[in-house]
């Protein structure tokens, strides 16, 4: 298990696959446009976002149906599977997604690390685009550089911290983070 240290909180952070996007900002955020709009893919990535809430909101209304009917609740979630794969299909073929590097990550409430070809200056702000994987969410954020080295491999290791990460984004990455450690956790029992 790792920790972050900042902004005096502790978050758990995990090794996962995503598909990362990023542009370099400079010394200040911008503060009249959100990290999304940095991305050509915004609205897939928006609809993403948007269907997956909808799921969230949906959960105890099915959990309710299931009680009731078991073979309506079964073909409701084969329809919301159906839903989730047209999502992830427009997700995968969006331009800024076709373009973003498929990686493994180091991720957190409070910041990603991920490789690019080149380094970034530490204290410089960037806009993130991040589709984790497998569940194909989108996250938009801004962070800081507080960490940028190269590697033996050529490459560059960046670590960022997020930035004014919204409360419906931070979700999301907590989200990520709860069910990758899950997972973790029934791979582990499965082999004792």
């Amino acid at each position: 298990m790792h920790h972050d240290s900042g902004n005096h909180r502790d978050f758990y952070r995990i090794e996962c696959r995503a598909v990362v996007g990023f542009r370099s900002l400079g010394e200040r955020l911008p503060e009249d446009a959100g990290p999304g709009t940095f991305f050509s893919d915004s609205p897939a990535l928006l609809l993403s976002r948007e269907l997956l809430q909808l799921e969230q909101e949906a959960a105890p209304i099915m959990a309710a149906i299931g009680e009731k009917d078991r073979a309506v609740a079964s073909y409701l979630h084969v329809i919301n599977r159906k839903i989730d794969l047209l999502s992830r299909h427009i997700l995968a073929q969006a331009p800024d997604t076709a373009t973003g590097e498929e990686q493994s990550i180091s991720l957190s409430e409070g910041g990603v690390v991920f490789r690019c070809a080149q380094g970034l200056s530490v204290g410089s702000f960037v806009a993130l685009r991040l589709l984790l994987l497998p569940a194909w969410t989108g996250v938009a954020a801004f962070g800081q550089v507080v960490k940028s080295e190269s590697t033996a491999a050529g490459y560059s290791e960046i670590s960022v911290a997020f930035e004014n990460l919204q409360d419906a984004e931070r979700q999301l990455v907590a989200r990520h983070v709860m069910q990758i450690q899950m997972a973790e956790q029934r791979r582990r029992a499965g082999r004792t």
